[in-house]
């Protein structure tokens, strides 16, 4: 805040008007305002301070000490100042509540304590001491107390700066100097790294739980190492154990997968041999089967031509000898007579039915297969003949 001009009216010291043009000083920024006691030195900074906020400098005086007991009764009481702020200029006139004689008849009136605050750019004025103080506060960007502190120092008044806490002096400065706008940033900077902290402690902890689950050989060159991993460890430490941990089990998956596809053809050649083997055996079971048939089919065939010929021998001796004792008897062959019996014996047939066939007598077909079965059993081969003959025919 620039001081640009001051008026004063029946205030202090100063029983009537007096008008300061501050602006002429320039803005060289050090003054020195130099008087006997008693001059109104104070008075001035009392003016500024009271036109602004409603308060002396020191906060010694109230509005009813203001009014000058050197002054006129008609002369009004109040402060004037014009001020500039970031190159924008206010003019604040505030006056304390005194009496003043009546405008008519005798005696004394109480003029109220009032305010005003205009603009340079034609903006409606603000009226009112309390919202004219807010006014004032807003654009100054300090309370009293703060400008009472630090831009309007009162005689003894200086050690209260140097007495307050560092909070007091910070929040002091951060109004003087506008670095609210850094204080916000500061704090969504502390917030934001607040929420950085505790994701990257919950990150740290996921990537712990990893790491510990990460497995390996303990033959591995890198094993205590890898067994100390853990979030706290610088990264690009962890990158390269992690990376040469993953090139060795690639390594080493690589050489399994040659040896599983090494095991792969073996047992794709065990099998094709097994399988030959297989078919080997089968095929010399089949061999051996068809041997043993063979060999039962031989001996069987033998034997069934051994019985064959026995009963034919036997059955040739029986005809003969039966011829020579009575030679009508070749009215029917040794064949037939072996052919009817078999037709009887194994076909079931009737001897009715045997006889018509080959057109003699019922009892010429029952004294042929007498006779054959007489003559088998003489020779003990009834049985075996007589099967072994059909089964062949």
């Amino acid at each position: 805040m620039r001081p640009l001009k001051l008026t004063l009216s029946a205030f202090g010291p100063y029983a009537g008007t007096t008008t300061l043009p501050l602006e002429q000083l320039g803005r060289g920024g050090l003054y020195l305002v130099t008087g006997d006691t008693g001059a109104g030195k104070t008075t001035l900074f009392d003016a500024i301070t009271y036109a602004l906020y409603d308060h002396s400098s020191g906060g010694v005086r109230d509005g009813a000490m203001l009014r000058s007991k050197y002054a006129d009764p008609g002369t009004p009481t109040f402060v004037e100042l014009e001020f500039e702020v970031r190159g924008q200029r206010y003019t604040v006139r505030r006056n304390p509540e005194y009496l003043r004689p009546k405008a008519r008849g005798e005696g004394f009136t109480t003029e109220k304590a009032d305010a005003a605050l205009t603009y340079a750019d034609g903006r409606p004025p603000v009226t009112k001491a309390k919202e004219v103080t807010a006014a004032v506060i807003d654009i100054i960007g300090l309370d009293y107390n703060q400008f009472s502190q630090i831009a309007m120092i009162a005689q003894g008044q200086f050690t209260r700066l140097l007495n307050a806490t560092t909070e007091e002096r910070s929040k002091i400065f951060r109004k003087l100097f506008r670095t609210q706008r850094y204080q916000k940033l500061q704090e969504a900077l502390a917030e934001e790294n607040s929420a950085l902290t505790a994701r990257r402690a919950a990150l740290n902890a996921k990537l712990d739980a990893v790491l510990a689950g990460i497995s390996y050989d303990a033959a591995d060159p890198e094993a205590e190492a890898l067994g100390a991993l853990s979030a706290q460890m610088p990264p690009d430490a962890v990158a390269t154990l992690l990376e040469g941990l993953t090139a060795r089990q690639e390594a080493a998956a690589a050489q399994a997968a040659d040896a599983l596809a090494a095991l792969d053809r073996q047992l794709s050649t065990l099998q094709t041999s097994l399988g030959a083997a297989e078919q080997a055996e089968r095929q010399r079971q089949e061999v051996a089967g068809a041997l043993t048939r063979a060999r039962s089919t031989a001996q069987l065939e033998s034997a069934k031509a051994n019985t064959r010929r026995k009963t034919l021998e036997a059955l040739n001796a029986a005809y003969c000898k039966e011829h020579r004792r009575r030679p009508h008897f070749t009215k029917i062959t040794m064949q037939d007579k072996l052919v009817l019996t078999l037709l009887y014996r194994r076909e079931y047939r009737s001897m009715e039915n045997i006889a018509a066939e080959y057109g003699v007598s019922r009892d010429t077909i029952a004294d042929n297969i007498h006779w054959v079965e007489r003559a088998l059993l003489n020779a003990n081969l009834l049985q075996n003949s007589v099967t072994c003959v059909y089964k062949t025919n």
